[in-house]
């Protein structure tokens, strides 16, 4: 009897931790959809502030970035040569190292961050995750204070 005892109280105890991991995924899986959907509307909202065209290019890029970190060809070939965000890797990069590019660092748009956040979505297959958050809010908050 104590054995079968024991065994129904490890059972129960396996079934219990396998449910709440679960629940703690789900859960942790809505948070990370919400920082998407509050990073996206925010973006908008200071985009729609933004009236300098450097500001402008720096927002819409990271705009495309979140309209494809999921896609295959992304995933498949992050922004090499092959990949057909190649040209985007190239806006950003200018931006990056363009005669303009003293402007943004003065107001903490680095070009820098929109490719680490890439590369953090490509090994990532585009979901978000801690590191890919804190970049985003760096962005944001950037956005929100300059000028």
């Amino acid at each position: 009897m104590k054995n079968s005892t024991l065994i129904t109280r490890i059972a129960l105890t396996s079934f219990i931790s396998l449910f709440l991991a679960s629940c703690g995924e789900t859960a942790k899986k809505q948070a990370i959809h919400k920082t998407e959907i509050t990073s996206t509307k925010t973006i908008s909202q200071l985009e729609a502030n933004k009236t300098d065209s450097l500001t402008k290019e720096y927002v819409k890029l990271f705009k495309e970035l979140q309209s494809f970190k999921r896609s295959n060809d992304f995933i498949k070939n992050g922004l090499n040569s092959d990949s057909k965000y190649k040209d985007w890797f190239k806006k950003v990069s200018e931006l990056s190292n363009g005669s303009n590019s003293g402007i943004l660092k003065k107001k903490n748009l680095l070009a820098d961050n929109l490719l680490e956040l890439a590369n953090i979505y490509n090994e990532s297959k585009g979901y978000e995750t801690e590191y890919s958050d804190f970049i985003t809010n760096k962005i944001i908050e950037a956005l929100e204070y300059s000028e």
